[in-house]
């Protein structure tokens, strides 16, 4: 990846002075090599079984609950035959964790084009209750931490008939209104995200089958009015102060990734320019910044990266995914089929074989 702007590159150098990188066996972690807080209980081996977690997968037609060591059918949602086969399309899930949407691959009884309908749904996790609402066509951006309102996407016709346009609009969930934040456009490749400090979408400069100038690149944050440039990186996860977890990239395909911050509006590399690539996981309670930084790309080993405040990096071997979620403790990821965790407090990894396909993953709280 290329550093297409000056305030990285002194950021970079300003790394590169930065304290050596400790690595530490996952294993064995010592209050005196550990960069976090001594973990209450002893940290001995790390656990033999994945931990207790409510971990809520989508799989096939069924949303699942993993508790207890076993799983849990916690709703039927999307049962009719896709062309796909995979049933589920989307799971987004709200911030207290008590409801999920789930758009489905299936079309609504009348549509014939998944592309301009899919079935849509919220399910009341402790229930299982299943309320059908208005269809997404297009695409599912965030939805918002209360669960109130969601960023959808929808296909337009242009002047040449045989030409789709998208455009994006947040959709109130109770009433079904929408308001329009992109016009119909050439809107493809965008990672939407809904933080503290708003809805947001990023933009690679590259992307399958094109590709924008650095101007219209990068994450843009929604003031209610317009939109408004946060940084030409991809903006991870972000804090009430202002402050966020940033991925320097040009694609989302890119084999260059480093992670940084973004605070008071200065912006700061912590990957090591040694390093090509390492992936944003997540930014803790305590300002410290969690990475991945993969061994071989397309398998499960690597490193576990925790940058304190100050950018000091400490290093945890061990296996993990290639997506993931978190609660500020606990980090878990998965490959499509086997779920894997780290210890945040203590440094342990432990995995799980799920035996099914994990086509998409939440972490609710508990």
């Amino acid at each position: 990846m290329r550093r297409p702007f000056a305030s990285i590159v002194v950021s970079l150098m300003v790394v590169s002075c930065a304290p050596a990188e400790r690595t530490v066996v996952s294993g064995s972690p010592t209050a005196a090599s550990s960069p976090i807080a001594v973990p209450t209980a002893s940290a001995t081996a790390a656990p033999a079984t994945f931990p207790d977690l409510p971990v809520l997968i989508a799989t096939g037609a069924d949303l699942q609950r993993y508790r207890g060591g076993k799983w849990e059918l916690v709703a039927r949602v999307c049962p009719g035959a896709t062309s796909t086969g995979r049933a589920i399309a989307e799971l987004l899930v709200t911030s207290d964790g008590t409801r999920a949407l789930v758009v489905c691959w299936q079309t609504p009884a009348g549509a014939t084009d998944a592309g301009f309908a899919r079935e849509t749904y919220i399910v009341d996790l402790a229930s299982g209750a299943i309320k059908e609402i208005a269809p997404v066509g297009y695409g599912v951006g965030a939805l918002s931490p209360d669960g109130k309102q969601l960023i959808v996407g929808a296909w337009v016709r242009s002047s040449d008939p045989t030409w789709l346009l998208s455009h994006w609009s947040i959709r109130d969930l109770a009433s079904g209104n929408e308001t329009e934040i992109l016009p119909p456009g050439n809107h493809f490749m965008y990672e939407w995200r809904w933080t503290v400090l708003g809805s947001s979408y990023f933009q690679p400069v590259s992307f399958g089958g094109g590709g924008v100038s650095r101007n219209e690149a990068g994450t843009f944050l929604w003031t209610g009015v317009g939109w408004r440039k946060l940084s030409d990186a991809r903006l991870i996860e972000a804090a009430s102060d202002g402050s966020a977890v940033l991925e320097f990239t040009d694609s989302m395909s890119s084999a260059d990734r480093r992670v940084g911050v973004i605070a008071g509006g200065v912006e700061r590399v912590l990957t090591p320019q040694s390093v090509t690539f390492e992936q944003a996981v997540a930014r803790l309670g305590d300002g410290r910044v969690v990475a991945w930084r993969p061994g071989t790309r397309g398998l499960p080993g690597g490193y576990m990266v925790i940058y304190a405040p100050n950018g000091t990096p400490t290093l945890f071997p061990g296996d993990f995914g290639f997506w993931w979620v978190h609660d500020n403790r606990w980090l878990v990821g998965t490959d499509s089929s086997n779920l894997y965790a780290f210890d945040v407090a203590s440094g342990h990894f432990a995995s799980l074989q799920t035996g099914r396909s994990i086509d998409a993953l939440a972490l609710l709280p508990h």
